[in-house]
């Protein structure tokens, strides 16, 4: 069996902590208090410490095979157990506590002891997420209102480059034309030795 030694000794600036266990074999983590639980820790020395605020107590614990242990202490800057703002990112700090325990079994029993434990920090993420799938579909329009801003300014500007096809290819199908009532004057006035008036003027009206 593995010795472990917990306290209840209050840190700095007042912070607390937590004193926990690990059961692998049950995927279940569990909160150890001073007391013996059957048959994954047993207390073998209670020792109590008295010096006014600072006053605690100390157990020397067995732990059964497998049983790991650990102690999750409020974050100095914060004051919190968790700082994460997401619950998959709560789950990931209180999974340090425990690196060699991974896979979802073990993210779901973090959660579930979370939950029971901490109720404020739950509390809080659960308005998180609250907040977050609130958001979505804001979201949502906010990007669909952009794409639809984009392909309207796309469709504009395919707009514009069409008329303009359209001008250049009526002024080419203007000058074909022109070309070619200019040739067939040429060839009419090549080919006559004498025109009248009104046959000058007829060419000029072809023009």
């Amino acid at each position: 069996m593995k010795k472990v030694l917990f306290n209840d000794q209050m840190g700095h600036r007042s912070l607390s902590h937590v004193n926990l266990v690990a059961v692998p074999s049950s995927h279940i983590f569990l909160r150890f208090i001073g007391e013996t639980i059957p048959g994954i820790c047993r207390v073998t020395l209670a020792d109590y410490s008295k010096n006014g605020k600072w006053s605690a107590n100390t157990w020397t614990c067995e732990l059964a095979d497998g049983v790991m242990s650990a102690v999750h202490s409020q974050d100095w800057n914060t004051g919190s157990y968790f700082n994460s703002q997401t619950w998959p990112g709560a789950i990931a700090e209180f999974l340090r506590l425990f690196p060699d325990l991974v896979g979802p079994e073990w993210e779901a029993a973090a959660e579930r002891f979370i939950r029971s434990l901490y109720t404020k920090a739950s509390n809080r993420l659960d308005e998180e997420a609250a907040k977050a799938v609130g958001a979505a579909p804001i979201a949502e329009l906010i990007a669909a209102q952009t794409q639809l801003a984009a392909e309207q300014k796309a469709a504009t500007a395919v707009k514009g480059e069409v008329r303009q096809l359209i001008a250049v290819r009526e002024a080419e199908e203007q000058a074909t034309e022109l070309r070619r009532k200019t040739q067939s004057v040429i060839e009419r006035l090549s080919a006559a030795k004498k025109m009248s008036l009104a046959d000058l003027q007829e060419l000029y009206r072809q023009l």
